[in-house]
């Protein structure tokens, strides 16, 4: 969208350039018949405009494309697979625990996504919504020497379909290996975002575990509060 805006903004600036270099001619010319204006100067003006116009209103149909390409791209996956799922709508959610409330569904079917390097190499978490992912865990679960989260730079680009931080714990369809945490797995039915922070999508962890074929290990520590409010699935 940047590139498309900064496009649109060069071409108006050609065209007033062009039309800044034919001025001086077409002011003579105008004299030399009386002061009357020379149309074409302007046409050439709108023509830019209407052609910016144009450039900023695709790359805005190709930004939205994008954002509901995820969740076509998903739904498709699942029906093909013939996996039920139910779809909703709902007001926006930027976290985990966010979601559980909007979607009215306990955070400990959410499946949370957590992008992490793990020596270098980008993986996908998946854990339930309350709990923290535990970095001695992690390593041991991954048999990795350092691991870290992922800064938003390094994975994004991954996840061009998906809002920022939307992504669908599905990293078999962007060719990522992918960890889910034991307390999820015994999850009944699972609950996740879908591309977009207004999306959510429910399915059977079974179905999910058939699909995806993640690895199954502890890698999250549950948070004495998180604990507290405990309801198992």
């Amino acid at each position: 969208m940047n590139a498309a805006v900064r496009f649109a903004g060069e071409t108006i600036s050609r065209c007033q350039e062009m039309r800044a270099a034919r001025s001086g001619p077409r002011r003579a010319k105008r004299a030399a018949l009386g002061g009357a204006r020379v149309a074409p100067v302007l046409v050439l003006g709108a023509f830019g405009v209407a052609v910016a116009g144009a450039v900023i209103r695709a790359a805005r149909g190709r930004a939205r494309a994008e954002r509901f390409g995820c969740r076509r791209r998903l739904a498709a996956y699942l029906e093909s697979e013939r996996v039920a799922y139910e779809q909703r709508v709902h007001d926006a959610a930027y976290t985990a625990q966010g979601m559980a409330a909007a979607d009215h569904v306990s955070g400990w079917r959410v499946a949370k996504v957590v992008m992490v390097m793990a020596d270098g190499l980008l993986r996908m978490l998946v854990v339930p919504a309350p709990e923290r992912i535990d970095p001695s865990l992690v390593r041991e679960a991954l048999g990795a020497e350092s691991v870290r989260l992922a800064r938003e730079a390094e994975f994004a680009s991954a996840f061009a379909d998906c809002d920022a931080g939307a992504m669908p714990p599905f990293g078999n369809l962007y060719g990522l290996p992918t960890y889910v945490d034991a307390d999820l797995a015994r999850a009944g039915q699972i609950a996740f975002k879908a591309g977009a922070h207004t999306v959510t999508m429910r399915m059977r962890y079974d179905d999910y575990a058939r699909l995806v074929r993640p690895v199954v290990a502890q890698l999250a520590a549950v948070t004495p509060e998180a604990d507290l409010a405990r309801v198992r699935p």
